[in-house]
């Protein structure tokens, strides 16, 4: 099985959750042909996960726009993401391409959305892993917004595309999405 794991750039809690699930994994069966994508350094990801894995730097999402570590700048993630939206459908479509030549055959993102919908187009099943997803995020920053209703809607749509949204606990309330599953907090074992 070739499994694609896309993990969000935004910090490095999203490496931190996703890691000690691959790690777990891995060390249940090791046979598994593992692709890792993302915009985070590639030393620091093959530091946290514990395997043989393809690295292909690359930037599915980019969470919010930070003035520092707590600061949101809103106007500049908000011009993101509608330049983003755009041409969703052309990414979408390019993405779901790079999917059929990676020959992916399950997807497990933390939490870009885009790679969802790719999985989606092309029938590849696909299990998301966050305590929290960028549709609210937005529109907590963006509400109101000239385009920020559509946006909101692909994003949820895109998360709605999932098998599973598995949510480790303390998460966020997500009642939009009916494929919401709370799971135990995450950690990996110190040294």
């Amino acid at each position: 099985m070739h499994l694609l794991v896309d993990i969000s750039g935004h910090g490095f809690g999203h490496l931190a959750q996703t890691a000690a699930v691959i790690n777990a994994l891995v060390a249940m069966d090791n046979s598994h042909q593992i692709t890792i994508r993302s915009s985070l350094p590639e030393p620091l990801v093959r530091k946290k996960i514990n395997s043989h894995f393809q690295y292909i730097s690359c930037e599915l999402d980019i969470g919010m726009i930070m003035y520092d570590a707590l600061t949101v700048d809103a106007d500049a993630s908000y011009q993101w993401y509608q330049q983003f939206h755009v041409e969703y459908s052309r990414r979408v479509t390019f993405e779901a391409s790079k999917l059929a030549e990676l020959q992916v055959d399950l997807l497990f993102a933390d939490i870009p959305y885009l790679s969802l919908d790719a999985a989606a187009a092309r029938c590849i099943p696909s299990i998301v892993l966050c305590s929290l997803n960028w549709a609210d995020i937005f529109d907590a920053y963006c509400h109101g917004r000239a385009e920020a209703s559509a946006i909101y809607r692909q994003q949820v749509a895109a998360y709605a595309q999932a098998e599973q949204f598995l949510l480790p606990e303390p998460s966020m309330n997500m009642p939009q999405l009916e494929n919401t599953r709370t799971i135990a907090a995450i950690a990996q074992p110190g040294r």
